[in-house]
């Protein structure tokens, strides 16, 4: 998921592989209000830790700190934590490269 992108870039994926939910326009919602430079370190840290069953890559303290620089509630970071970690797991069974989740043409 391109975090410069936005809702816009996520949106135009999620399409292809994901039926539109209201869960998931709320992610979509609590993802283009964050800017993409703080949302590219959670995208990366849960995609880190997508293969680790219960965990996101953020310790207690860590969530809790990202709750305050992102300016959201913990309800709201579990929820963009829940739906990207989704979005990966699905991409992976789909098949989907790292390049097509970031809108490129899927060429492997």
């Amino acid at each position: 998921i391109n975090a410069e992108y936005g809702a816009i870039g996520i949106h135009a994926m999620a399409e292809a592989l994901f039926t539109e939910t209201d869960r998931l326009l709320e992610l979509f919602s609590l993802m283009s209000s964050i800017q993409p430079s703080k949302l590219r370190v959670v995208l990366q840290r849960v995609a880190s830790a997508v293969h680790l069953k219960g965990s996101y890559g953020f310790d207690a303290s860590e969530q809790e700190q990202i709750t305050q620089v992102l300016e959201i509630s913990d309800e709201a970071l579990q929820t963009v934590m829940d739906g990207v970690r989704f979005i990966f797991e699905r991409a992976a069974y789909d098949g989907l490269s790292g390049d097509g989740l970031m809108g490129a043409p899927d060429t492997g």
